[in-house]
């Protein structure tokens, strides 16, 4: 089943917000991300987290590198990765990845996070690579978990594919038997969730419906 992403349709998903309420009612987002070079993947995931609405956003970087999100992203907390808190029971959700860099103590991090208790995460970027070179990571990521590669991560993930429309196939197989999103990113972005494909166009829903039919039959 394809569904169409159109103004109408993801406003129909925006709650409104009532006046008596602040930003304690609206969650507290942590995102792991950038490095050194790479901080404006780090300002843009939270300049993004902050205007989607999370009631409180806290962005977790290199000590050295933590002034740059505080002059860029005012709205935003840091915290160190030198100093990662105990437990993480009072964030409601996580974003994993942008710059965040994939070397050893990346990787660590990464499976220090995951191996509490977390929900609604969000994978993109380094923590993708991270994820394809320690499969044993997978079985820590908690339910629901969303998955945000482009072409180039989906194959470090899932293995080399011919085209578009076989990565799709391997993404619609995968999210039916797990239990998680993929947002396979492009000049057409697809989200799926094992029950709904959700492209940019209705032309090209109809259009992936028909060539996936032809590529099932060559993976």
């Amino acid at each position: 089943m394809a569904t169409e992403l159109i103004k109408k349709f993801i406003a129909a998903l925006v709650k409104p917000r009532k006046a008596n309420t602040d930003k304690t009612d609206f969650g507290h987002a942590l995102l792991i991300a950038g490095n050194t070079g790479k901080m404006g993947a780090a300002i843009l995931a939270a300049k993004a987290c902050v205007r989607c609405g999370a009631g409180l956003t806290t962005v977790c970087v290199p000590q050295k590198e933590a002034a740059i999100i505080q002059i860029a992203v005012p709205e935003a907390m840091v915290i160190s990765r030198e100093n990662l808190p105990a437990d993480f029971e009072k964030f409601s959700s996580f974003g994993v990845g942008p710059g965040m860099g994939f070397d050893k103590d990346e990787e660590e991090t990464f499976c220090r996070i995951f191996s509490g208790k977390t929900t609604a995460a969000v994978i993109d970027a380094d923590a993708i690579s991270i994820l394809a070179k320690h499969k044993e990571y997978w079985k820590i990521l908690p339910r629901q978990t969303i998955l945000t590669p482009h072409a180039g991560e989906f194959d470090r993930l899932f293995g080399l594919n011919k085209n578009r429309e076989q990565r799709l196939l391997r993404a619609i197989k995968f999210t039916e038997s797990q239990d998680c999103i993929i947002v396979l990113k492009g000049h057409e972005t697809t989200i799926l969730d094992g029950n709904t494909e959700y492209p940019w166009s209705e032309a090209e829903a109809f259009r992936t419906a028909f060539k996936l039919r032809q590529a099932d039959a060559s993976i």
